[in-house]
């Protein structure tokens, strides 16, 4: 019987905390004015900012520092990974360039009605 009691009593604290009215806010304080200035009224000559310049210097040394530049690519190990120029650079590059030069070649036989000569490697007027 105690325990139904105090499970009604539980019930009802938490009843009544869950629809009491919300706590007030607090009025908000006034604000406070700023003090009136007695100075002289501000000068009308415009503050120039200094030049920017494209050097850093650091204060404690005076040397010039210049931006990091970003790690060079690694060389291509495909074809599919050259960019134009790197022919001069890198043999897998010239390699694959010879092999796209060649496939266009046979295309452009076969799309003019020529016969691809596959011992001769050119192409015969058709």
């Amino acid at each position: 019987m105690r325990r139904v009691a105090l499970r009604g009593a539980v019930i009802a604290l938490v009843a009544t905390g869950c629809t009491a009215a919300p706590p007030a806010t607090p009025e908000p304080s006034p604000t406070p004015t700023p003090p009136v200035s007695t100075t002289a009224p501000p000068s009308r000559e415009v503050a120039v900012a200094p030049p920017v310049t494209a050097e850093l210097r650091t204060a404690e040394t005076g040397r010039t520092t210049t931006k990091a530049k970003p790690p060079p690519r690694p060389a291509p190990t495909a074809g599919y990974q050259c960019r134009d120029g790197d022919e001069e650079r890198h043999e897998v590059c010239a390699e694959h360039k010879r092999w796209v030069d060649g496939q266009v070649e046979f295309t452009n036989c076969l799309d003019s009605g020529g016969v691809w000569d596959e011992e001769a490697q050119r192409c015969e007027p058709g």
